[in-house]
């Protein structure tokens, strides 16, 4: 339970109750702080919540992610100076996306909670964008910038449509549709697996369909290119294949190279014989002589 207090006419601290509703009488533990809370959400499938603390609207505000382990509330990680005012959690869980609505005109930045590092080198943007959602699987987020149904609201229409992108925040598909009201993920039922099952499918997912996946990613990254950048692409995969195909040849004139060398492996780096030589030289009587002399 969020509370919002007054100390002073222009101190405000905010409460966090937390109820354990599993234990005895229903303990509660309480985090006070003494600032202004933007935004908050709990992980879906975790124990951890997040905070946006800070000014407000239009200003640049800080992140924290409490953990709540035990009789124990623990800060775990703090991102400072973000523009953001809304958060958006993976269904997963371990994913976090801030988003800067409304005045910050759609800025976009994914989080590795678990790591605590950012997944996008620079923040993404979405201009005018008003929301945010995850498919219910966890591996893409879509954002939309909608208007509302009824009016004349023709000044909405300009940058209507929807975004899709990675859960890295990579930018897959971009969509503008005219008269765009709502965007929505369609609803999934729940897993059919036992935990055991998917167990078993997270451990072979790398070495029976990591191939697959990456070779669906090349495709999309390909129609992403701009001309020069596919122009180099092409010229990059012709060159390859120049040298598979050189390799080949080099590998089936082995034996032809062996017979006009009477047998000798001349592709044989470690073929080699080192010789050593000595040379000793003499100095002369007379020599030592007339150095001495010099002197």
């Amino acid at each position: 339970m969020k509370v919002a207090r007054r100390k002073t006419k222009k101190t405000q601290t905010t409460n966090f109750e937390i109820f354990r509703i599993r234990q005895k009488d229903m303990p509660i533990e309480t985090v006070e702080l003494e600032v202004n809370v933007v935004a908050f959400a709990w992980e879906p499938h975790g124990h951890r919540f997040a905070i946006i603390q800070g000014g407000g609207e239009g200003t640049k505000n800080n992140v924290r992610i409490y953990d709540v382990k035990g009789k124990e509330v623990k800060l775990r990680r703090s991102f400072d100076n973000r523009a953001a005012n809304a958060l958006f959690w993976s269904p997963l869980g371990g994913h976090l996306v801030l988003a800067g609505l409304g005045p910050f005109n759609g800025q976009l930045e994914w989080l590795d909670v678990d790591s605590g590092e950012s997944l996008t080198p620079t923040v993404q943007e979405h201009f005018q964008c008003g929301e945010v959602e995850w498919d219910p699987s966890g591996r893409f987020v879509i954002t939309s910038a909608t208007q509302p149904i009824g009016g004349a609201n023709w000044k909405y229409t300009m940058d209507n449509g929807y975004n899709l992108w990675s859960m890295q925040g990579q930018l897959l598909a971009q969509v503008k549709v005219d008269d765009c009201y709502q965007v929505m993920w369609r609803p999934r039922p729940s897993n059919l697996l036992s935990k055991e099952q998917l167990a078993a499918l997270k451990a072979s997912l790398k070495e029976k369909y990591w191939h697959t996946f990456e070779k669906e990613d090349d495709i999309i990254r390909q129609s992403q290119l701009s001309g020069a950048a596919k122009e180099r692409q092409e010229l990059k995969a012709v060159w390859k294949a120049f040298r598979l195909a050189k390799d080949k040849e080099f590998e089936e004139e082995r034996e032809m190279r062996r017979e006009l060398r009477n047998g000798q492996a001349s592709d044989d780096e470690e073929d080699f014989i080192t010789v050593e030589q000595q040379v000793e030289e003499e100095v002369g009587r007379e020599e030592e002589l007339w150095q001495k002399d010099q002197q």
